[in-house]
Formats: C-alpha cells, sequence, structure tokens
C-alpha cells in the first residue's frame, strides 16, 4: 500500500478501482471470480488491436495487417473466428464488439474508460503532471498506481508483426515517459526506493534502452548508492559478449 504522507487516505474510489480488460504487458479479462485470458496469439492480438483504437471503427484490411505481416487468402475467415473467440471471452464484461458492414467492412470495441487500462494509465499520469508542482508526495503515489498497471512485457503472447510492435512500442514509449516524470519527482524529493523497484523493472525488459539505462544510473546515484554497481544492460552485454564453453 502507497504510504506517502497521508496518500493511502487520499488514493481511495476510483483511483484504486482495476481496469476489466487489461492490455498492458499481458491480455487479461476481469470476469469477477478471477481473470480469463486469450488461449491464443491471434485472438489476443485482436484484443491489442481494439485496445488502440477502442471505441473506434477498425477496417478489416487494416486488423489483418496487425496479425499477419503477409495476410493469407483465408485471413476474413480466420478473422471472423478469432472476433467470434473474443467476443466469447467478453460474454458477461461490460463491453461488445460490434460488426461493421458496408465499406469499408471492419469491428470496434466499445468499452467505457474506466473499463480498459490504457485509459487507466492515462489518466493516472495526466493527474500524477498535474499533481507534481502543488503536491509532489500525492503525485508519487499516482504513478506509482499508473506504473503498476503494467503486467510483464507480453513474452511472446502477441504477433510478431510490424503493425502490432509499432503498437506496442508506442505503449512502451509512454510508460518510459511517465517513469520519467516520476524519477523527476521521486529524485527530487530523494524518494527513491519505489522508483528503483520500476527502474531495474524496465531495465530488465529492456536491457539495452539508453534512456532507461540513464534513468537507472541517476536514480542510483540519488540513492547513494555506488555509481558503478552493474546494470541489466552490462549484464546483458557481458553475456552476448562472453563465449560460450565448447
Amino acid at each position: 500500500m502507497i504510504s506517502y504522507r497521508g496518500a493511502t487516505r487520499w488514493i481511495t474510489g476510483v483511483l484504486m478501482s482495476r481496469s476489466t480488460v487489461s492490455v498492458l504487458g499481458s491480455c487479461r479479462i476481469d470476469v469477477g471470480s478471477g481473470y480469463a485470458t486469450p488461449r491464443s496469439r491471434m485472438v489476443c492480438g485482436l484484443l491489442v488491436a481494439f485496445a488502440a483504437s477502442a471505441n473506434r471503427r477498425i477496417g478489416v484490411t487494416t486488423l489483418s495487417t496487425v496479425l499477419w505481416d503477409h495476410p493469407p487468402d483465408s485471413a476474413r475467415a480466420n478473422l471472423r473466428s478469432h472476433v467470434a473467440q473474443l467476443r466469447q471471452l467478453l460474454s458477461g464484461v461490460p463491453c461488445t464488439v460490434e460488426t461493421h458492414h458496408g465499406s469499408p467492412s471492419g469491428y470496434s470495441l466499445h468499452i467505457a474508460p474506466e473499463q480498459l487500462d490504457i485509459f487507466h494509465f492515462r489518466d493516472r499520469v495526466r493527474q500524477a503532471r498535474l499533481l507534481s508542482a502543488t503536491d509532489p508526495d500525492r503525485a508519487m503515489a499516482v504513478y506509482e498506481i499508473a506504473l503498476d498497471l503494467w503486467c510483464g512485457d507480453y513474452d511472446g503472447i502477441l504477433p510478431d508483426t510490424v503493425a502490432m510492435q509499432a503498437i506496442t512500442t508506442g505503449w512502451n514509449l509512454e510508460y518510459n515517459h511517465a517513469l520519467s516524470a516520476y524519477a523527476e519527482v521521486a529524485i527530487a524529493r530523494k524518494s527513491t526506493s519505489r522508483l528503483l523497484n520500476h527502474l531495474y523493472r524496465q531495465a530488465i525488459r529492456h536491457p539495452y534502452d539508453p534512456t532507461v539505462t540513464s534513468m537507472l544510473r541517476r536514480a542510483i546515484i540519488a540513492d547513494g548508492s555506488p555509481s558503478d554497481v552493474a546494470l541489466p544492460s552490462d549484464l546483458a552485454m557481458a553475456a552476448y559478449t562472453t563465449p560460450k564453453a565448447g
């Protein structure tokens, strides 16, 4: 539980609510008694594509390029099958996947902002930025909530396409921008323990990201730790360059 000088009592209600549909780092749907997850990369990819364009129509051609770099002749039929599976997963959840006929044909995910974690994340980051100048302790607490919405780094659960990588790379940039803004507040307040946890986690996910490595070094120095401590980027490079036995 966050405990920045009274922030615990303040962060209640909607700030602490959880999203029904989660796509940040993983794909899962809150069904009340637990989480349901898509069984295939294609259905998971479809959910991510819909979340990236929530409440907007996405053409069949666009969706096909998200799931396949080179859509097969059966792409349209396969897409209908994947949509049917996703609808089944979402049954009982307050959102719908609608079919749009005509030209161009397509689909759309209709969902309230509070039901989708990417909307939660952006809203929390906006709130934290507004609080940074007037109430940095609360700002740090809200940044924590936003960053904690991320659950992993997909780990092979999505189609490996150029369009899908563009979506997830964009979201990762949003995460890094929020992490950087959080770092500025936390370092200025000399409160870096939680910040370091987030930075190490992101550095392990993306060891060659120079922005993350730079933030981590700053936080380590601000924390009073030795500046020459080995970072995930150093360990990853050592593992890459060390000759294998045999």
